[in-house]
C-alpha cells in the first residue's frame, strides 16, 4: 500500500508558522521520508545579586515514513541543561545537571524562574514561566500523517498513548 511521501511532506511542513512553538522540516529518502519536529523555545538565564543560572530545554520528534508499507515509526529525544552558581553558607556553590533521553515518551512539564533578573530568546523581565508538552509537538506532526493514511506498524491503542 504505497501511499504519497511528497502530499505527507508537505503536510507537515505546512505546520511552521510564527506561533507554533516548533519548527519542522522533511527530507525526501530512498525509502519514504524523515520528518523532524524541533522545539524552538526553552532557553532562560537569570541573575541575582548572590546567584546566577542557566535551563535549557530541546526536544526533537523524528518521524521516518516507510512508503512502501505507508507505515511511519518515530524516536523522541529531549535535553535539558541546568546550571546554577550563588553563595551558599560561608561559601560558594555551582552545580550543572544534563539530561538526555531518546525513545518513545509522554512529557508534561512546566518551569517557573523568578529573580531580579531574568533573560530568555523574547526578552526581559523578573520571572519567566515555560510549559512543555510533548503532545504540543506529536499531536499535529502525528496527525497530519494519519489524516493522510499514514500509521505506525502497529496501530492499537498503546502506540496511540504514546502518540500523545
Amino acid at each position: 500500500m504505497a501511499l504519497d511521501v511528497q502530499s505527507a511532506l508537505a503536510a507537515v511542513e505546512a505546520l511552521n508558522s510564527e506561533d507554533a512553538p516548533f519548527t519542522v522540516t522533511t527530507e525526501r529518502t530512498e525509502a519514504g521520508g524523515v520528518v523532524r519536529a524541533t522545539w524552538k523555545v526553552w532557553d532562560t538565564r537569570w541573575s541575582s545579586l548572590l546567584s546566577a543560572g542557566h535551563l535549557s530545554k530541546d526536544y526533537e520528534l523524528e518521524v521516518t515514513l516507510d512508503a512502501e508499507t505507508g507505515n511511519y515509526r518515530f524516536t523522541e529525544r529531549s535535553t535539558e541543561v541546568r546550571e546554577g552558581a550563588g553563595a551558599v553558607g560561608d561559601g560558594l556553590s555551582a552545580n550543572r545537571t544534563t539530561s538526555h533521553t531518546k525513545g518513545k515518551f509522554v512529557v508534561r512539564e512546566h518551569s517557573t524562574v523568578k529573580a531580579p533578573s531574568v533573560t530568555w530568546q523574547d526578552g526581559t523581565g523578573r520571572s519567566w514561566s515555560g510549559t512543555f508538552s510533548s503532545k504540543t509537538v506529536k499531536e499535529p506532526v502525528l496527525g497530519a500523517l494519519r489524516d493522510r493514511g499514514w500509521r505506525p506498524k502497529h496501530d492499537n491503542w498503546f502506540s496511540r498513548l504514546l502518540e500523545r
